[in-house]
């Protein structure tokens, strides 16, 4: 299954959205409710759809580990896009850009007093749509130089004396190169088209396993023992097709 993930993306910004102010702490209110549910309720809220469609048609993935950062004063989740087509369109554009035209939507039920000041704000669901109403603030994107980093030129000691946030970013830029590569591979197997590079596909492995260590009791974890799997399955393929994805120049 392709998937393509976004670790710390802010959802609902302090600020004003579409002529409704949303103050800090109500925020903050919408984050502890949806915490305070149980889990089948809160995995209800933290689905995300296609452009505001609540049907299970275009449901396309899920949030998850909701908080509030109280330094860029928003709401913040992990999330995973599991629908092929978005992610597809997702990868093509941060690989060409290092950013998409989409960004997520938060579907929000609002109450109010009867002077219509806000009182109360409950998170229904999330979408992702073209041009967000809350701008670059919820875009989802990869920030690195050029979009995707060459991830042949990664190394373990890239980590070395970075500050925490700083190793998640490039562990985050690799992986999404990574996992890009993977989706591009597979989609050529499917379309039974040449032109998978083997070599490179041997490579990303290599540096997978590299960071595996690292990452072994990290938020990563599942994500690379997923990649290494992928990896694993593509390689296999291309070595039914020939004895090895390197033997033509060996």
């Amino acid at each position: 299954m392709n998937k393509l993930e976004f670790k710390n993306k802010s959802v609902l910004v302090e600020g004003e959205w579409n002529g409704q102010l949303y103050p800090a702490k109500f925020i903050k209110m919408m984050v502890d409710e949806v915490n305070s549910l149980d889990e089948s309720a809160r995995a209800k809220v933290l689905s995300i759809y296609k452009d505001h469609k609540e049907d299970t048609q275009n449901w396309v993935g899920s949030a998850s580990n909701l908080r509030w950062d109280e330094s860029d004063k928003t709401a913040k989740a992990d999330l995973i896009f599991i629908e092929e087509d978005v992610v597809k369109k997702l990868l093509f554009q941060i690989e060409e850009h290092g950013e998409s035209s989409w960004g997520i939507s938060p579907s929000l039920t609002l109450q109010k007093d009867q002077s219509g000041k806000l009182t109360k704000l409950s998170l229904r669901n999330m979408s992702v749509v073209i041009d967000a109403a809350q701008g670059d603030k919820t875009q989802l994107e990869i920030r690195q130089e050029g979009g995707f980093m060459d991830f042949l030129k990664f190394s373990i000691k890239d980590l070395e004396d970075k500050s925490p946030e700083d190793q998640n970013k490039l562990l985050e830029a690799f992986l999404a190169s990574a996992e890009s590569e993977i989706v591009n591979a597979k989609e050529k197997i499917k379309k039974e088209e040449d032109g998978i590079d083997g070599d490179k596909l041997i490579d990303v492995m290599d540096k997978v396993n590299e960071i595996k260590g690292k990452t072994e009791k990290t938020d990563f974890a599942t994500r690379v023992t997923a990649l290494i799997k992928e990896l694993e399955f593509v390689i296999s393929v291309l070595q039914d097709k020939c004895s090895s994805p390197k033997a033509d120049k060996e």
